[in-house]
């Protein structure tokens, strides 16, 4: 076993740091980087990392992980790279209290698993980007201050929610217009395209919805919480020039129960003359 406790490397290679494929019960503690082609390299080894700074001119990764299992908590990653902050090609993984700031991809999964618990950033990018692997987001996830929160190309069951459903930020919503909500953050003509498979068994009570500009008159904006291609009983109303709404007036007074295995999501229909900006919606759910 090796450990690395406060260590700084700085400079201009390939890899700051490279693990290789037989350095299982590699372990770093504070450690921080700046200048790599490549922050941290794992190439298959078992690692925990307890805190990791990057910062300044990494021009690839910050971290790139090809395979083992990694453990990280406290990422603070900031490299300025034209890339993927953290890039994913195999394993099984779990990040949790970190975050990562980039104009570009935050996260790329491209292969394997990772699970994600209190993780968030800003950018002009993606925040977090599914092409090709599994992302379990497991609560406390925000990347709403990402122009893309959550991009998903592999399918509904790739990007999974045990608790909250949160979704992000939209732009204007066209009039006359019927449109899925993901947890993604993206809005869908096609269910299918947005739709997120359940991991645990949970029941919905209640949604929240929020925008910033309202449909106005006495238009009404409707969302419908979805179960597996159907509407449920789980409905709010966004009325004139109302911005916010809640489902009930008296909390869990409409209950959805889900198993493993069922798909969700949110339905927006917007009527004919309206408009609605930025429309956001929680779905606020307890997991068994």
């Amino acid at each position: 076993m090796t450990t690395f406790i406060k260590c700084t490397t700085k400079g201009n290679v390939t890899y700051d740091v490279q693990i290789g494929a037989s350095c299982s019960g590699t372990r770093f503690v504070g450690y921080e980087n700046q200048g790599g082609a490549i922050g941290l390299q794992i190439d298959g080894s078992d690692v925990d990392i307890d805190g990791y700074k990057c910062t300044g001119t990494v021009t690839g990764q910050a971290i790139r992980i090809d395979g083992g299992t990694v453990n990280a908590r406290g990422l603070n990653l900031s490299p300025g790279t034209s890339g993927n902050v953290i890039y994913i090609t195999g394993g099984t993984h779990k990040i949790t209290e970190s975050a990562w700031v980039t104009a570009n991809t935050g996260l790329n999964c491209a292969g394997g698993s990772v699970e994600l618990i209190g993780c968030g950033g800003t950018g002009n990018g993606i925040g977090v980007y599914n092409s090709a692997g599994t992302v379990i987001f497991s609560g406390g996830n925000d990347f709403s201050g990402y122009v893309t929160p959550i991009r998903n190309d592999n399918g509904s069951a790739a990007v999974s929610h045990d608790t909250e459903l949160r979704f992000s930020a939209q732009p204007i919503v066209p009039a006359a217009a019927t449109y899925f909500m993901a947890l993604n953050g993206a809005l869908a003509a096609a269910e299918g395209d947005v739709e997120i498979v359940l991991k645990k068994k949970t029941t919905f009570r209640d949604i929240d919805v929020i925008a910033s500009i309202a449909s106005g008159g006495i238009l009404t904006c409707a969302f419908t919480f979805r179960k597996n291609g159907g509407d449920t009983a789980l409905v709010v109303n966004l009325t004139g020039a109302a911005t916010q709404a809640t489902k009930d007036a008296t909390p869990n007074a409409t209950c959805i129960n889900c198993v493993p295995g069922d798909r969700v999501c949110i339905k927006l229909v917007v009527p004919n003359l309206s408009a609605m900006a930025n429309p956001r919606a929680t779905a606020v759910g307890v997991a068994a």
